[in-house]
């Protein structure tokens, strides 16, 4: 069997530096005097020492893992002192001896000559990247408890026999018990001593590191681009949730960050434009593509920036994926109440009669499709995509083809098929269509005005079929198609100099939230006259018609970012030609004991592995390249509030932009649930306002939640079902604008268990 190999001593004295300063911060030091005050004879001090060794060592170790912080080693199966290496992704077994040599120990015996057993909650130890390790973590392990008892909070224990293990600690089961302290003479059959190591012993030092490190990220990302990311307020985190073709549901967390909020949650993304962070992106794969192709064997830096800028990709696909299906389904949910609503309006409008009876039901009937009209916008201008330009310039093209194939002397269904490319644009898109933006107003209403006109002339030409009324209705359908291409070039024009949060240039979002204004002014009271009632109710097929359009546009950019939206629902697996697809593969060809970081990093390897890999790598950068690109030819977007993962400006933050699609031990914890900061102001100030115990001028502050207490429910939007004492101040919930800038640090207790970093 494969083991461990022991520490170096460097590496030892890592653990002991760090043990110290986890017993001077209180993390779990208050277990030395409650253990060693009980000794009555020397040989009980020493085993109780030696187990307080082991016990620290296991927890220090625990701590430092890169891979899983607080992952407990495996048990050594066979009394060599070596943590044996993972079968799959479990230990062999969770019930063993101490592997004091893995953790660097002097030694690992009781006077009697006894190797020190080891049992651990199954869920702290292994590797199985499904499996979510954290604060809250059940533990399943019990000590000193009546049979039936829930677990007491016990992660693992470390066991001195003292002989022959005591018979109910080797009998199998989650159950362990000091022996009768009252009788220190008991006999071999009844005095094992129990050490154990509690969750919140264990995670308390966890999250301690994990705080330090996040404070060190953000202050790293700051200097280097002299602002702090906007965090996620409570106000804006929700749980999205998606249902694949085999009927199986994914529920994500998005932790959008919000322009002004000062306290919140890591955020997933930033406010921006995904279509040029999707460009953005490109062009840094390009110069790697360059420096790739001429350079015969690429530099470690070339590696590292290029699996760095793929990881970075692959968020930015996935979120661009997860926007589209967003939207997707709100659409999908918004067209179904519509529909409901057209109901309502169509029989309360049938008659002044039936209005005069039924005028009444309206208001309600708005108001109760109210919120899946919210979720709809929100979900557009949470993508930024833009609706309008996407679907403009795809009835451009259709009018164009049909245009081109329309002969010199046309039959009345020829001309048919120029006149139903033309009406979709005027009828469906350029009516509905509006922008406090007057240059895009403008172009919008001189378009349509031609639209009308070529409507007309085609009309006249599929009846008439002479070479006048063909050549007119041409000649209309040139300078509508003209007018109409010159539209996205006003937006983009328009969109280059928009302020952060404008929504002027994006024609879809301006026009529905107009329209669900206008649909709002009955909200409370029905139309006086059923003439304005009929006249209101044209706001439903504006509506519906934007809905529509969502639902067309959608699934194309879903596929071609990551997974395709069939019936309604996410495809089971990656698209094979979606740029997601595309990045992972990239990143597996660089990752890896096969991968290329390793294959040219490694002396031994031969000319003909490292051309293999150098050539792979280049194939999938190509690859990755030209689905980008396709993916761009789809995307249109203006300004997005929650689309573009956060891009984080420093080696130290690497941990929150995972290398790997299977994410890292940050994702598959879920430890972005339990950490949050606060900001003194976004752009880095020369110094803070943030304070602690009322001293302190800390331009952030990073805290992690711990566990949650007996009176806090989770998850929630509530900060004091996360924080306690002045942390849970009030002025942390909502989009958290202007938080209170004091924070308290305290002994850990029953009633507060937050960890600091500032």
């Amino acid at each position: 069997m494969k083991r461990r190999a022991p520490p170096s001593a460097q590496r030892g004295v890592a653990l002991l530096a760090l043990l110290v300063m986890l017993l001077l911060a209180g993390g779990y030091a208050f277990y030395r005097s409650s253990n060693l005050g009980d000794t009555q004879n020397q040989d009980r001090d020493t085993v109780m020492q030696r187990l307080v060794r082991a016990k620290e060592a296991v927890i220090a170790h625990a701590v430092n893992d890169t891979t899983r912080p607080g992952r407990l080693l495996c048990p050594d199966q066979i009394g060599d002192g070596m943590s044996p290496l993972f079968v799959l992704n479990e230990c062999a077994s969770y019930g063993g001896l101490l592997p004091w040599k893995t953790l660097d120990l002097p030694d690992n015996t009781d006077p009697q000559g006894g190797n020190f057993r080891y049992h651990l909650s199954p869920a702290f130890g292994g590797q199985n990247p499904a499996a979510v390790l954290n604060s809250e973590t059940a533990t399943t392990l019990r000590l000193d408890v009546p049979a039936g008892s829930n677990s007491n909070d016990i992660a693992a224990v470390i066991i001195a026999t003292r002989g022959v293990p005591d018979a109910r600690n080797a009998d199998g089961n989650d159950y362990f018990y000091n022996h009768d302290r009252t009788n220190e003479l008991s006999t071999s059959e009844d005095n094992d001593i129990v050490i154990a190591i509690t969750r919140q012993e264990l995670m308390a030092a966890v999250e301690q590191r994990i705080a330090n490190e996040l404070r060190t990220c953000l202050e790293q990302h700051s200097r280097s681009t002299n602002t702090y990311p906007w965090p996620a307020p409570f106000s804006r985190i929700a749980e999205q949730v998606l249902t694949n073709t085999a009927n199986a549901t994914t529920r994500i967390t998005n932790a959008p960050g919000f322009i002004g909020s000062l306290f919140g949650m890591l955020p997933d993304t930033q406010p921006g434009n995904p279509e040029q962070a999707l460009q953005g992106s490109t062009l840094s794969l390009r110069a790697l593509q360059t420096t790739l192709a001429q350079a015969q064997i690429p530099t470690t830096s070339t590696l590292s920036a290029l699996q760095a800028e793929a990881a970075n990709a692959l968020a930015l696909y996935d979120r661009i994926f997860l926007a589209a299906v967003a939207l997707y389904d709100s659409a999908f949910r918004a067209g179904q109440s519509l529909v409901q609503l057209e109901g309502i309006f169509d029989t309360a409008t049938a008659s002044k009669e039936s209005y005069s009876a039924l005028s009444q039901t309206i208001p309600s009937a708005i108001t109760a499709n109210q919120a899946t009209l919210d979720a709809f916008r929100t979900a557009l201008a949470d993508s930024g995509f833009d609706l309008f330009v996407g679907k403009l310039s795809l009835l451009n093209q259709n009018i164009e083809s049909k245009l081109s194939q329309l002969p010199a002397q046309p039959t009345s269904a020829q001309v048919r098929t120029v006149l139903d490319a033309v009406t979709p644009l005027r009828n469906g898109l350029l009516e509905n269509s509006q922008s406090s933006d007057l240059a895009i107003d403008n172009a919008i209403s001189g378009t349509y005005a031609l639209a009308t006109s070529a409507v007309s002339s085609l009309n006249t030409a599929r009846k008439q079929l002479s070479s006048e009324a063909v050549a007119q209705a041409r000649a209309d359908t040139v300078a509508l198609l003209t007018a109409s291409q010159s539209i996205e070039p006003i937006v983009l024009a328009s969109r280059a100099v928009a302020t952060p949060g404008s929504t002027a240039d994006n024609v879809a979002l301006e026009s529905i939230i107009a329209t669900m204004n206008l649909l709002a002014t009955a909200q409370n009271t029905a139309p006086a006259k059923v003439t304005a009632a009929r006249e209101l109710a044209k706001t439903i097929n504006i509506l519906q018609a934007w809905i529509s359009i969502a639902i067309e546009l959608t699934p194309d950019l879903a596929g071609k970012a990551r997974k395709g939206i069939v019936g309604g629902q996410v495809a089971l697996e990656n698209r094979d030609s979606s740029a997601y697809t595309a990045a992972s593969q990239l990143l597996n060809s660089l990752a890896g004991s096969g991968g290329a970081i390793a294959v040219l990093s490694n002396a031994t390897s031969s000319s003909e592995e490292i051309a293999a890999a150098i050539d792979n790598l280049r194939y999938r950068l190509n690859a990755l390249i030209a689905a980008a690109d396709a993916l761009d030819d789809s995307l249109r977007t203006g300004f997005a509030q929650a689309a573009i993962p956060t891009r984080w400006s420093s080696a130290e933050c690497a941990f929150l932009t995972p290398t790997s699609s299977q994410g890292n031990w940050w994702t598959q914890g879920n430890w972005k649930s339990l950490f949050f900061y606060q900001i003194s102001a976004q752009v880095r100030p020369p110094s803070g306002t943030l304070t602690v115990n009322g001293a302190g001028n800390y331009r952030a502050v990073v805290i992690g939640a711990g566990r949650s207490l007996s009176s806090q429910l989770r998850p929630s939007s509530d900060v004091r079902n996360y924080l306690e004492k002045g942390n849970g101040d009030l002025s942390r919930n909502g989009d958290a604008l202007a938080p209170t800038p004091h924070f308290v640090v305290e002994t850990v207790s029953p009633s507060f268990n937050d960890r600091l970093a500032y």
